[in-house]
């Protein structure tokens, strides 16, 4: 048994350490600032830097030209906390069918609305992740050169609320521009109408 002085002794370390304690970036629910800082890191490795409130303020991902991997991709947005990650800036990335999954997968909770992947590694295959999320108004496929250019038209057919579609480098089918452009959806390059010039 300790005696009184040896008590107080110890109960005055162990609350000197726990003032210096680390608690910076600590929330609850599924937030791991541990983890969140070890990806943050890996990440600024990749070309691509997000501040620490990031997992928490509303915003885009912006990861044009990096060299960030489907896997970290994957972490980040499930890491993201729900209904605040409202677009994804890929294009010129290694990004593939796995990468764009990770992004459909999370569209019943997150308002995704705009997707830029231009001269990623997305097959048609792929494009079947982000197949009726209605929240997506832009999306670029300009360079996209492994998608089947006739399955595009059944991708845009399930999009209800597609404003701007960007194909610069891919042909898209006549047919599916003159309905896109019926639908008052913005191309470009331009679609003009049959006969005008």
């Amino acid at each position: 048994m300790l005696k009184t002085s040896e008590l107080v002794k110890f109960l005055i370390t162990v609350g000197l350490m726990l003032i210096h304690l680390p608690l910076s970036g600590c929330k609850g629910g599924g937030y791991d600032a541990v983890r969140a800082d070890a990806l943050r890191a890996e990440l600024r490795k990749a070309g691509v830097d997000i501040s620490e409130s990031w997992f928490e303020k509303e915003g885009m991902l912006i990861a044009e030209h990096s060299e960030i991997t489907d896997e970290m991709l994957c972490e980040l947005i499930s890491m993201k906390e729900p209904g605040k990650l409202t677009g994804v800036y890929l294009g010129s990335t290694n990004l593939s069918d796995k990468g764009l999954q990770c992004i459909g997968n999370v569209r019943d909770h997150q308002p995704i609305s705009r997707i830029m992947i231009s001269n990623t590694f997305v097959t048609s295959k792929g494009l079947r992740s982000i197949e009726g999320m209605a929240t997506l108004r832009w999306l670029d496929l300009s360079g996209c050169t492994r998608v089947d250019t006739k399955k595009i038209g059944d991708l845009l057919a399930t999009l209800p609320n597609l404003e701007n579609f960007l194909y610069f480098e891919i042909k898209v089918p006549r047919e599916v521009l003159q309905k896109q452009w019926e639908r008052d959806v913005r191309l470009s390059p331009p679609f003009t109408e049959p006969g005008s010039h």
